[in-house]
């Protein structure tokens, strides 16, 4: 038995190096973690997995460019993210409000469209600079004119030198609902990451200014902070964030603390599917009182998602989705709970 199981491992490494000589880097990282799970001490598959690992990003895995179209349907129990309450009291009109959309819960079936592209080329033997782009719109069934679209953009340079790895890169994001345009933000980012054979510690550091058009251009700053790690064999991973933002100006109801924690885990499944789950709770403290509800806002945000992806056919795939979202605020007209359900249909370039 000793015997057969050492062949058979050998044959896997052989499989999980003729990946990485064609490129198929993705499918060598989920081989070698699997022979690693089973032999913790094949020290040429921990060399291996060390390679897969770095080439195994949705980047360097699929050569210089890579593209993806996907189609999503679904129900959102809560489109607009607002309360559930029809009346909400109003401690500086000694009064309760009746609310009207979109200020109150709506639940809609809808028909959502992503997609994008990133481009990298190496500069050397150890530095690469990368850019990417995405774009996605969703139709809302119940609320056609409640049309969000958004562009996120990015460009920047990562590099390594094992045990480290860093990255550094420029982002932009705007975001829309119809001919509205609620936000556009830039930021700079930089990551620094420490790798063995097992683990992955990561240290990031982001800036960001945010414009608010529709809402007389508010701005912010804000500068965030974290550390995280990861286990690569058990594909599991936590990391702490913290950071705060301040508006530009006299406008001072959008300053805040913000801290929080996130984690996420990726199992294979059935019929060579992948589950992976994330999971994050943060919580915002606001300086200013708010002039009409008379407290300073204090939101604790859970958020919890869950997908499987099945490979139906070659870069094809299907995605199950289920997100749900609680926001326990003390001001009532921003607590709520949201829940969604879909399908994604996904085809990668």
């Amino acid at each position: 038995m000793f015997a057969t199981w050492i062949s058979v491992s050998a044959a896997e490494i052989d499989v999980a190096r003729d990946a990485l000589r064609q490129g198929e880097s993705a499918s060598a990282f989920l081989r070698l973690q699997r022979i690693i799970a089973a032999n913790p001490d094949n020290h040429e598959a921990k060399d291996l997995l060390v390679r897969a690992d770095a080439e195994s990003s949705p980047l360097a895995s699929r050569g210089e460019r890579f593209g993806w179209l996907g189609v999503e349907w679904g129900y959102d129990s809560n489109i607009t993210s607002a309360t559930s309450a029809s009346a909400v009291d109003v401690p500086f009109l000694s009064r309760s409000v009746p609310l009207k959309k979109p200020l109150f819960a709506v639940a809609s079936d809808f028909l959502g469209i992503n997609g994008g592209a990133a481009v990298n080329r190496s500069l050397n033997g150890s530095i690469e600079g990368f850019l990417f782009g995405q774009a996605s719109a969703r139709y809302n069934r119940r609320e056609a004119q409640f049309f969000p679209h958004s562009y996120p953009f990015a460009a920047g340079l990562t590099g390594e030198t094992l045990p480290f790895r860093w990255s550094i890169a420029a982002n932009a994001l705007e975001r829309w609902v119809g001919a509205y345009q609620l936000l556009s933000g830039t930021g700079l980012g930089a990551q620094a990451a420490y790798v063995d054979d097992r683990a992955v510690g990561t240290a990031t550091l982001e800036w960001r200014r945010s414009n608010y058009p529709y809402f007389d251009h508010v701005r912010t700053t804000g500068l965030h902070y974290g550390m995280g790690l990861q286990d690569r064999i058990k594909r599991t991973g936590l990391s702490v964030f913290s950071g705060s933002e301040r508006a530009q100006g006299t406008e001072k109801s959008l300053d805040r603390q913000v801290a929080g924690i996130e984690g996420k885990a990726a199992y294979d499944w059935i019929y060579g599917s992948e589950v992976r789950l994330f999971a994050a709770c943060s919580q915002s403290d606001y300086f200013e009182p708010s002039p009409m509800f008379l407290v300073r806002r204090r939101d604790t945000m859970l958020a919890m998602t869950a997908e499987a992806d099945f490979t139906f056919a070659d870069r094809w795939h299907a995605l199950p989705r289920l997100r749900a979202e609680r926001n326990r605020s003390n001001i009532p007209l921003l607590d709520f709970k949201r829940w969604q359900v879909s399908l994604e249909l996904r085809r990668e370039f």
